[in-house]
Protein backbone atom coordinates (compact mmCIF):
# COMPACT_ATOMS: atom_id res chain seq x y z
CA UNK A 1 0.00 0.00 0.00
CA UNK A 2 1.16 3.25 -1.10
CA UNK A 3 2.14 6.16 1.74
CA UNK A 4 -0.54 8.19 -0.62
CA UNK A 5 -2.84 5.45 -0.09
CA UNK A 6 -2.39 4.86 3.93
CA UNK A 7 -3.61 8.36 4.13
CA UNK A 8 -6.29 8.36 2.07
CA UNK A 9 -7.26 5.32 4.11
CA UNK A 10 -7.00 6.99 7.39
CA UNK A 11 -8.20 9.92 6.23
CA UNK A 12 -11.42 8.07 5.00
CA UNK A 13 -11.80 6.29 8.62
CA UNK A 14 -11.25 9.68 10.54
CA UNK A 15 -13.86 11.17 8.42
CA UNK A 16 -16.81 8.22 8.77
CA UNK A 17 -15.55 8.63 12.66
CA UNK A 18 -16.31 11.90 13.02
CA UNK A 19 -19.66 11.33 11.57
CA UNK A 20 -20.82 9.25 13.56
CA UNK A 21 -19.75 11.23 16.68
CA UNK A 22 -21.63 14.10 15.00
CA UNK A 23 -24.84 11.93 14.41
CA UNK A 24 -24.21 10.51 17.60
CA UNK A 25 -24.95 13.52 20.07
CA UNK A 26 -28.31 14.51 18.81
CA UNK A 27 -29.24 10.93 18.25
CA UNK A 28 -28.73 10.70 22.09
CA UNK A 29 -30.78 13.80 23.06
CA UNK A 30 -33.26 13.14 20.60
CA UNK A 31 -34.02 9.08 20.88
CA UNK A 32 -33.11 8.47 24.71
CA UNK A 33 -35.67 10.09 27.39
CA UNK A 34 -34.31 12.21 30.17
CA UNK A 35 -34.20 9.14 32.50
CA UNK A 36 -32.27 7.70 29.98
CA UNK A 37 -29.73 10.46 29.18
CA UNK A 38 -29.60 11.01 32.95
CA UNK A 39 -28.67 7.33 33.50
CA UNK A 40 -25.95 7.28 30.74
CA UNK A 41 -24.62 10.27 31.74
CA UNK A 42 -24.30 8.73 35.42
CA UNK A 43 -22.57 5.67 34.36
CA UNK A 44 -19.89 8.10 32.47
CA UNK A 45 -19.32 10.04 35.56
CA UNK A 46 -19.03 7.25 37.83
CA UNK A 47 -16.60 5.66 35.73
CA UNK A 48 -14.24 9.06 36.49
CA UNK A 49 -14.48 7.55 39.66
CA UNK A 50 -11.98 4.54 38.64
CA UNK A 51 -8.19 4.15 38.48
CA UNK A 52 -8.39 2.43 35.61
CA UNK A 53 -6.82 4.14 32.46
CA UNK A 54 -9.66 3.23 30.08
CA UNK A 55 -12.95 3.67 32.63
CA UNK A 56 -11.18 7.69 32.77
CA UNK A 57 -10.65 7.37 29.22
CA UNK A 58 -14.01 6.29 28.22
CA UNK A 59 -16.09 7.93 30.90
CA UNK A 60 -14.17 11.51 30.07
CA UNK A 61 -14.86 11.10 26.33
CA UNK A 62 -18.39 10.20 26.58
CA UNK A 63 -18.93 13.05 28.81
CA UNK A 64 -17.04 15.57 26.24
CA UNK A 65 -19.38 14.34 23.17
CA UNK A 66 -22.10 15.17 25.48
CA UNK A 67 -21.15 18.15 26.48
CA UNK A 68 -20.65 17.99 30.24
CA UNK A 69 -17.87 19.24 31.52
CA UNK A 70 -16.25 17.78 34.51
CA UNK A 71 -15.47 20.05 37.60
CA UNK A 72 -11.94 21.50 37.56
CA UNK A 73 -10.37 19.92 40.80
CA UNK A 74 -11.71 16.52 39.58
CA UNK A 75 -10.34 17.34 36.18
CA UNK A 76 -7.13 18.40 38.00
CA UNK A 77 -7.21 14.72 39.88
CA UNK A 78 -7.52 12.67 36.50
CA UNK A 79 -4.94 14.21 34.91
CA UNK A 80 -2.82 13.61 38.02
CA UNK A 81 -3.71 9.77 37.50
CA UNK A 82 -3.07 10.11 33.26
CA UNK A 83 0.34 11.56 33.92
CA UNK A 84 1.73 8.57 35.97
CA UNK A 85 1.07 6.02 32.89
CA UNK A 86 3.38 3.21 32.13
CA UNK A 87 4.37 4.50 28.34
CA UNK A 88 6.71 0.86 28.32
CA UNK A 89 2.77 -0.52 27.89
CA UNK A 90 0.80 0.66 24.64
CA UNK A 91 -2.65 -0.26 25.51
CA UNK A 92 -2.07 2.38 28.90
CA UNK A 93 -0.30 4.25 26.67
CA UNK A 94 -3.49 4.73 24.45
CA UNK A 95 -5.55 5.06 27.32
CA UNK A 96 -3.95 7.88 28.69
CA UNK A 97 -3.40 9.78 25.79
CA UNK A 98 -6.72 9.65 24.96
CA UNK A 99 -8.23 10.64 28.65
CA UNK A 100 -5.70 13.80 28.69
CA UNK A 101 -6.89 14.50 25.17
CA UNK A 102 -10.63 14.39 26.34
CA UNK A 103 -9.57 16.21 29.98
CA UNK A 104 -9.10 20.34 30.06
CA UNK A 105 -6.05 21.67 30.02
CA UNK A 106 -4.17 18.23 30.67
CA UNK A 107 -1.25 17.86 28.88
CA UNK A 108 2.13 15.78 29.52
CA UNK A 109 5.06 13.95 27.61
CA UNK A 110 6.09 10.48 27.82
CA UNK A 111 9.61 10.53 27.09
CA UNK A 112 9.92 7.10 25.40
CA UNK A 113 6.22 6.83 23.86
CA UNK A 114 7.77 7.14 20.10
CA UNK A 115 10.05 3.64 21.13
CA UNK A 116 6.64 2.06 22.44
CA UNK A 117 4.84 2.73 19.40
CA UNK A 118 7.88 1.57 16.88
CA UNK A 119 8.05 -1.55 19.01
CA UNK A 120 4.52 -2.56 17.03
CA UNK A 121 6.93 -2.90 13.95
CA UNK A 122 9.35 -5.39 16.18
CA UNK A 123 6.40 -7.53 16.81
CA UNK A 124 6.52 -10.89 15.28
CA UNK A 125 3.15 -10.67 14.42
CA UNK A 126 1.59 -6.97 14.99
CA UNK A 127 -1.96 -7.22 15.08
CA UNK A 128 -4.42 -4.26 13.43
CA UNK A 129 -5.62 -3.64 16.82
CA UNK A 130 -1.97 -3.03 18.07
CA UNK A 131 -1.36 -1.10 14.97
CA UNK A 132 -4.14 1.11 15.11
CA UNK A 133 -3.61 1.49 19.14
CA UNK A 134 0.28 2.74 18.03
CA UNK A 135 -0.67 5.19 15.12
CA UNK A 136 -3.15 6.60 17.26
CA UNK A 137 -0.77 7.51 19.70
CA UNK A 138 1.74 8.67 17.57
CA UNK A 139 -1.35 11.17 16.30
CA UNK A 140 -2.51 12.56 19.46
CA UNK A 141 1.43 13.03 20.85
CA UNK A 142 2.18 14.18 17.01
CA UNK A 143 5.05 11.79 16.22
CA UNK A 144 7.15 11.01 13.60
CA UNK A 145 7.13 7.64 13.11
CA UNK A 146 7.54 4.71 10.00
CA UNK A 147 4.46 5.07 8.33
CA UNK A 148 5.52 2.95 5.64
CA UNK A 149 6.68 0.51 8.12
CA UNK A 150 2.92 0.73 9.60
CA UNK A 151 1.49 0.56 5.99
CA UNK A 152 3.27 -3.21 5.34
CA UNK A 153 2.63 -4.29 8.83
CA UNK A 154 -0.91 -3.34 8.18
CA UNK A 155 -1.24 -4.70 5.06
CA UNK A 156 0.57 -8.18 6.42
CA UNK A 157 -2.17 -8.20 9.30
CA UNK A 158 -4.81 -7.85 7.15
CA UNK A 159 -3.69 -10.39 4.75
CA UNK A 160 -3.53 -12.67 8.16
CA UNK A 161 -6.31 -12.09 10.08
CA UNK A 162 -8.97 -14.47 9.85
CA UNK A 163 -12.26 -13.07 11.95
CA UNK A 164 -12.43 -11.36 15.17
CA UNK A 165 -10.09 -12.57 18.15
Amino acid sequence: MSRGRMWHALFINLTVFLLVVDCATPFLNTYLDERSQKSLQAVLINALDSNELSSIHYGAAGLKLVGISIEASKNKALCDIVQKVNGEELVQLYHAVSAAAALKECTFSVPNAKETVEAVLKQDTPTSHNIYLALAVADKLKLKVNYNGFAEALTTALTKDDGAS
